[in-house]
């Protein structure tokens, strides 16, 4: 369920142009977490997704706005710092954080979500994942990923990005996450 994200993004950079990888990204994301949460709807943690919606709408459009001016290759770099940040940060233990807090980690895991497209494991780390079931964590995460790519989407087309091109992509990539996501 987490670090697909990831990889998926390292391996888009290899083909794609720079500008588009994120926002194309995005969507696919958007897919495989939509699919996730509907499939552990009953599991997920409704006050975290609220307060993490409030947090992603300043980080989504902050992020979106600084997004469109950077250069290929600072995309690039950016894109290649975080994978390597990712498979080599140690291991946070979620804890119980007051709703102040978790704003801020869905503003914050929105903005980073602008430029290297997978948060995922930054929303993990901050559920308490010692007192909440498999499933919980799952669904709490995929509809966290699901509010965080939505709005980024929102801010990329809002600022001009054109996703029609990438439709083939788009629809072959979710309908893969959504069977990764039943098996």
């Amino acid at each position: 369920g987490l670090g697909g994200g990831v990889l998926m993004v390292g391996l888009m950079s290899l083909v794609f142009p720079p500008a588009a990888i994120i926002p194309v990204h995005g969507v696919v994301q958007l897919g495989s977490n939509v699919s996730r949460s509907l499939l552990f709807i009953k599991h997920m943690d409704w006050r975290i997704l609220g307060l993490v919606f409030i947090g992603s709408l300043i980080g989504a459009f902050v992020g979106a706005s600084i997004y469109v001016g950077l250069s290929p290759d600072l995309i690039r770099l950016l894109l290649g710092l975080f994978i390597i940040f990712v498979t080599w940060m140690p291991k946070l233990q979620g804890r119980d954080l007051p709703n102040p807090a978790i704003i801020a980690v869905g503003a914050v895991a929105c903005f980073i979500s602008m430029f290297v497209g997978a948060a995922g494991p930054f929303i993990g780390a901050m559920l308490p994942t010692h007192r909440i079931s498999k499933q919980a964590l799952i669904g709490t995460i995929g509809g966290c990923m699901s509010i965080l790519h939505s709005l980024k989407i929102t801010a990329f087309g809002f600022f001009g990005f054109a996703f029609a091109p990438w439709i083939p992509f788009i629809v072959c990539a979710i309908a893969f996450g959504f069977l990764g996501a039943l098996a």
